[in-house]
């Protein structure tokens, strides 16, 4: 499981789930979501809405506008097309871990 992630990235479908092609046209965007590990899929907060049309996408977690609290988390990203509907989320687990801070008064006498 990947501690401290720095980005999520991925690549856009390139069909529907019957097989019939699907490209930047049909897109409207991505969702991109987090919920904590182990729960349920309607627990997915959504971290960033409909974003790019774009068929692959990075997303880098520092500029996020709430930061990650410390624990186990699911992120999910689906596909929205240009008629709101929505794929089924694409899942992966990561840990945030936050440090204890530097020492201070740290001196040599």
């Amino acid at each position: 499981m990947i501690v401290n992630p720095k980005q999520f990235s991925w690549d856009g479908a390139t069909t529907r789930v019957d097989g019939t092609p699907y490209g930047v046209a049909d897109r409207k965007g991505y969702n991109l979501a987090i919920k904590p590990t182990g729960t349920n899929d309607s627990d997915f907060v959504e971290i960033l809405g409909v974003i790019s049309t774009n068929q692959s996408y990075i997303a880098q977690i520092s500029k996020l506008a709430n930061p990650i609290k410390k624990g186990k988390w699911t992120a999910g990203v689906r596909e929205v097309d240009i008629n709101d509907i929505k794929s089924a989320w694409a899942e992966i687990d990561f840990i945030v871990e936050v440090a204890p801070s530097v020492p201070t008064n740290f001196i040599v006498s």
